[in-house]
């Protein structure tokens, strides 16, 4: 996960206030066991399992979920002394080390901005393959999001190493929705392309006829140019003037699809910063689960 993406699931989720737990003293009569009781319980939950998306801390976390501060759904609870004792010992241990995570975030990575979108590019060694891509990437946004309409921009705002990730700003929250959507159709698009692979491999294991084969080839072609032609026109109307079809837009429209099709095939991704709203975030098809999306368009016209 990105630097930034860490920073700001650290901010918004309010995790490091939340880990903070009430301990006092329960009263006891006789020779009851003494017992501690625990408070704040359902706030601690929550920024503990706010702070399982960043994938850290993975074992701290799992030995929370699995012992007695998650045995209920209660804000408080009682524990015997000798294990109240140990388990204030991790709450507090726990909470240094996420403090201290933090201060190093802040320290390295600046503030999150808005109208932010993040790429990662397909893994290369080769420059000219890098160049190509960044190329590829600049026409696919540019084509789409920088008119009078969206008011997108342009910007590179950050890049990061290890896997090559660049943070680009893009002007507008129209921009950051249609490129949301455009990533869509194109992870659409990309899954008809590996569902055309598989079946082609599949009939090339029965050894049909190469006419066949290839009007098979053909046929796919056309699914797929039809189905560009659909996404491309529902973008469309969803972003533009759709009571007048701009056809080189359409067109514009068309050939950022088949590119960034081409550039997820390749391994590439790209997603929404963590601060933009929730129902913009969700026009991003999740890029783990991208053989298990289903166009827009469907689900438009059930």
């Amino acid at each position: 996960m990105k630097l930034k993406d860490l920073r700001s699931i650290f901010i918004n989720s309010n995790g490091i206030q939340d880990i903070n737990i009430n301990t006092n003293p329960a009263p006891t009569q006789g020779n009851q066991t003494p017992l501690m009781i625990f408070g704040n319980l359902i706030a601690f939950r929550k920024g503990v399992i706010n702070l399982e998306q960043s994938d850290l801390f993975k074992k701290e976390i799992s030995e929370f979920k699995n012992g007695i501060l998650f045995s209920t759904s209660d804000d408080q609870i009682r524990v015997v002394i000798p294990e109240a004792n140990s388990l204030v010992n991790k709450v507090n241990n726990f909470k240094s080390v996420v403090n201290s995570f933090h201060t190093v975030l802040d320290q390295i990575v600046g503030e999150a901005k808005d109208n932010i979108i993040s790429i990662k590019f397909p893994q290369t060694n080769d420059l000219d393959d890098l160049a190509k891509a960044a190329n590829d990437l600049h026409i696919i946004f540019s084509q789409v999001i920088i008119n009078d309409k969206i008011e997108g921009q342009i910007k590179i705002d950050n890049v990061e190493s290890g896997s090559i990730w660049i943070d680009i700003f893009v002007g507008s929250l129209l921009a950051v929705r249609l490129i949301g959507q455009l990533t869509w159709s194109a992870a659409v698009v990309y899954k008809k392309i590996q569902e055309g692979r598989i079946v082609e491999k599949f009939v090339n294991a029965l050894n049909v006829k190469n006419d066949s084969l290839e009007d098979m080839r053909q046929k796919q072609k056309d699914q797929l140019a039809l189905l560009v032609e659909l996404e491309a026109n529902h973008l469309y109307d969803d972003n533009f003037d759709s009571s007048k079809k701009d056809s080189e837009q359409i067109e514009r429209l068309k050939n950022s699809i088949k590119l960034l099709a081409e550039l997820i095939d390749k391994g590439a991704e790209v997603h929404p910063s963590l601060n933009v709203p929730e129902q913009v975030s969700n026009l991003f098809p999740k890029m783990e689960n991208i053989l298990t999306i289903e166009s827009q368009i469907k689900k438009l016209s059930q």
